[in-house]
């Protein structure tokens, strides 16, 4: 009889040639220098080419890492899915950029061309924490991205500014000299390589130097997910983590000065300001981009079909954005007066997790997001 074989150690794991891409945008009339942009790309490919992928394109929390989720390649095939994680600028090998406003168009430029480059046609959005101010600019300035009949989002932990939250964590980080906010880069790379964080990565600004504050030292399965890949999962991710420090992690400071809005211009997260006044933006796309003669009798509507699905998870403890005002705060922007008819929108709180964990294998939640991408995708289910 064949002996099950033993998991890949995380020296071998991390070896991946698909965890190590690297593609150059040229310089062109408004960028005289080319761009260099370090990204993973793994999970399902489909044998017939790029263009019947079903793409998830990631967008990370602070620490922007592209090892963030390496551990879902196997859960990826699983459901038929295709993950791109993005190094945003300033990690691993992506070139840095010179002030927290430049941060945005950044990645509103990246984002095309590696798509393009990769033979990606339409992809679906999921993002954790701060990765939800990428998330929501790409819904809305890159739209022809999407799927074009069942485009769908899942924004995981999204990030709610302190004066909307009332996170006393996050509120005393608001209140620090951007000069120290700036330095957490620096601060994250030292508390890792002494401390050496039980969850590896982090959402979180101040989490992310000490850890994660768990709800348990031993988390919970829940029932589908996968024992042993939760287990390999929890075992290699320490080391994946300072892998992925030693990468470069300079942007994480800019980062923060921008979720904070501490630097730059009021619009530093994009012309629509907070969320609250970006919801009215996206619906009125969204219903003026649906596909021409998909409205319902009834009304100027588009069908069900059409409209684009948001779901959002919330953890059942958070210390960045809180779990009472931050949650209602961000689920009231996206109330159906202010989200019309073309948004389809759903949250949840998961039980058992934390900010920073809302994502491990063993709480099923990636799997959830995964099966929804391949059923919309295939138009199998909505």
């Amino acid at each position: 009889m064949t002996q099950p074989q033993s998991p890949p150690s995380a020296a071998e794991y991390l070896q991946d040639p698909r965890f190590q891409q690297t593609f150059v945008l040229p310089p062109d009339a408004d960028h005289h220098e080319p761009f260099t942009i370090t990204y993973s790309d793994f999970g399902f490919r489909h044998p017939d080419g790029p263009q019947h992928d079903n793409v998830v394109l990631f967008c990370a929390p602070l620490f922007a890492s592209r090892y963030l989720h390496i551990t879902k390649d196997k859960l990826a095939k699983k459901h038929r899915v295709r993950f791109v994680n993005v190094d945003r600028p300033g990690f691993g090998g992506t070139t840095p950029v010179a002030n927290a406003e430049d941060r945005v168009t950044a990645w509103l430029r990246i984002v095309p061309a590696l798509l393009e480059h990769l033979g990606i046609r339409h992809v679906a959005i999921v993002s954790q924490s701060a990765g939800t101010i990428y998330a929501l600019n790409t819904l809305l300035y890159l739209p022809h991205l999407l799927h074009p009949t069942r485009p769908y989002a899942a924004l995981c932990v999204p990030w709610v500014h302190p004066l909307h939250s009332g996170s006393p964590m996050m509120g005393a980080v608001h209140m620090l000299p951007a000069a120290a906010v700036g330095t957490v880069d620096t601060l994250a790379g030292f508390f890792n390589s002494t401390l050496r964080p039980v969850t590896g990565f982090s959402g979180g600004i101040l989490s992310a130097l000490t850890g994660s504050l768990g709800l348990a030292k031993t988390p919970v399965l829940v029932d589908g997910a996968d024992p042993d890949d939760a287990a390999f999962e929890d075992a290699v991710m320490p080391e994946v983590a300072d892998f992925a420090f030693r990468q470069g992690c300079k942007g994480m400071g800019q980062e923060a000065l921008m979720l904070l809005k501490r630097a730059g211009p009021k619009e530093v997260w994009g012309s629509w300001v907070d969320v609250d006044t970006y919801v009215p933006l996206l619906a009125a796309q969204v219903q003026n981009t649906a596909t021409p003669g998909t409205a319902t009798a009834e009304s100027d509507s588009p069908s069900e079909e059409h409209s684009l699905k948001v779901d959002v998870f919330f953890s059942e403890a958070d210390n960045m954005i809180g779990t009472t005002a931050g949650p209602k705060w961000f689920d009231d922007c996206w109330r159906e007066q202010q989200r019309g008819k073309a948004i389809e929108y759903n949250s949840t709180v998961v039980p058992h997790t934390d900010h920073d964990r809302i994502l491990d294998l063993r709480f099923g939640i990636v799997e959830k997001i995964f099966n929804t991408v391949n059923r919309r995708a295939t138009g199998s289910g909505q």
